[in-house]
């Protein structure tokens, strides 16, 4: 059985996402790790304090796990406290379970550069060996009718997505909308971006996944794949951790502006994932 993983930090938006990863189980039959890392700095508080923080987060988990399972009766869901570096101890956790893809819960528009969890993410993606998903409360998850967004550019990694996304797909029984993006005009690079999403579009139906296939001409390529998501009530925005060039963060700035504002789910993936599975296929 697959697992999916949450890393939480106790805020709504953690709570929402432990929520959205038990309903991706009910639909696919995985179970559900949650995962919160203590990284409270030793030297200001005394053990005995660290063992109340931690009967009080035990507490809070078990209500949280007994709500969902209620509501989810199918679902196994479990918790892990671990003590230690955000992003070292998530990604530690990881290694050991082999998840299929991670979940956090965001908010606001600077989550990225404000949050303590943000602030670890683009570190986590680094190295993280699953896909990573920022999820956002209140989003609605319209089980009956699931659909991806995935675009397309004229970029070397934009294909590097498809095996994850293939699984995403056949896994929920979703539609795929292959989106095309014309940035330039030179006619070079708007036939290379129609090329990649033909191949895209091909190698969907190859794998009997249904898709519609637009082309975009778009210079805010970031609000028109927000848009679009909104307007088919998407499940998921499929991108790669480096899907812009620009500037030194792994997190490119088209990825950092889609994790920032979309309300939809954001799927994540570094490019070195899809390379490690095509390798094992």
């Amino acid at each position: 059985m697959e697992k999916i993983m949450v890393g939480i930090d106790f805020s709504p938006e953690s709570r929402y996402a432990v929520r959205f990863a038990a309903t991706v189980a009910s639909i696919v039959s995985s179970s559900v790790e949650v995962v919160w890392v203590d990284s409270t700095d030793k030297t200001v508080v005394n053990q005995h304090q660290l063992e109340l923080l931690h009967e009080q987060r035990r507490e809070d988990l078990s209500f949280w796990i007994k709500e969902l399972e209620s509501l989810f009766p199918t679902v196994k869901i479990h918790y892990k406290i671990r003590t230690g570096k955000v992003s070292s101890e998530l990604l530690a956790h990881a290694r050991q379970i082999k998840p299929w893809f991670m979940a956090i819960g965001i908010h606001g528009v600077s989550w990225l550069e404000e949050s303590a969890l943000g602030s670890e993410f683009s570190r986590l993606l680094t190295n993280f060996p699953s896909p990573v998903v920022s999820v956002r409360s209140g989003v609605g998850f319209n089980k009956e009718s699931l659909n991806i967004v995935f675009p397309i550019d004229e970029t070397r990694d934009t294909l590097s997505k498809l095996p994850e996304t293939v699984r995403l797909a056949k896994s929920i029984g979703a539609t795929v909308h292959v989106i095309g993006l014309l940035t330039s005009r030179l006619k070079g690079l708007r036939m290379k971006a129609e090329e990649n999403a033909r191949k895209a579009q091909q190698q969907f139906q190859s794998e009997g996944i249904e898709i519609v296939l637009n082309m975009l001409d778009t210079a805010d390529v970031a609000s028109s794949i927000i848009e679009y998501a909104e307007s088919v009530a998407a499940a998921f925005i499929c991108i790669v951790a480096e899907q812009s060039a620009q500037g030194s963060n792994l997190l490119g700035t088209f990825a950092r502006r889609v994790v920032n504002n979309a309300i939809t789910p954001v799927m994540i993936i570094h490019p070195k994932i899809s390379n490690e599975n095509i390798m094992e296929s």
